[in-house]
């Protein structure tokens, strides 16, 4: 029986405890606490390999695309699945890309984001309106589902060094100037707590290749 759901929305609760039935399923698999945010959902990595080669895959920087979580644990587990067989992926051996490479998934970067978009945080919690506040500077983009930033109202996907002056000088040319559903830069780069760490984990593990999945 698979243990990816594709018939409900990913929240980050199904999220966590999808990455666990992974790990638990398919020991070969690992995972980590990367950080908490603000409002205290985890955000955690799965590894899967131990070659040399290290790969970063990202999902859900943005929370209306929360499908790309869905997207990135469907491939950990039929990776982890075909490995355990021994059987192919894609055309090629699973066993043997994982001995040459090792990959590491972060499925949902933000997690505030995506709950408040699918539903699991409800009107009238604190959360829930926090970002209605926010959003209402902003009353042209559809609450809550434009939402893109997390729930400090940050664009995390804006909040790297690279390019984040120019992306700032952008986004405020197009009124994007505090925070709110998307496009804000933030204060400074890296001045969120998932940006800061995901930059980190990147730092250390030095990947050949980092994807980071958008819908």
């Amino acid at each position: 029986m698979p243990i990816v759901r594709t018939d409900v929305p990913m929240t980050s609760a199904l999220c966590n405890e999808t990455i666990l039935r992974i790990v638990g399923t398919y020991p070969f698999c690992r995972s980590e606490l990367l950080t908490t945010t603000a409002f205290g959902r985890p955000v955690y990595a799965i590894k899967i390999g131990d070659g040399d080669r290290n790969v970063l895959f990202t999902a859900a920087h943005h929370a209306n695309e929360w499908i790309t979580s869905l997207l990135l644990l469907k491939f950990a587990e039929e990776f982890a699945r075909a490995i355990r067989e021994n059987r192919q992926i894609l055309g090629q051996n699973a066993a043997d890309i994982a001995a040459a490479a090792t990959i590491y998934m972060v499925p949902m970067v933000n997690p505030d984001g995506v709950d408040l978009v699918v539903g699991a945080t409800e009107p009238g919690t604190v959360e829930y309106e926090i970002a209605r506040r926010l959003s209402e500077n902003y009353p042209a983009i559809p609450f809550p589902d434009g939402w893109k930033a997390n729930l400090l109202g940050v664009d995390l996907n804006l909040q790297y060094p690279a390019g984040w002056l120019q992306a700032r000088e952008i986004k405020f040319s197009q009124g994007f100037t505090s925070p709110g559903p998307r496009d804000y830069v933030g204060r400074a780069p890296l001045n969120q707590l998932e940006t800061r760490a995901l930059a980190g984990y990147t730092e250390v593990l030095d990947p050949e290749l980092v994807i980071a999945f958008h819908s």
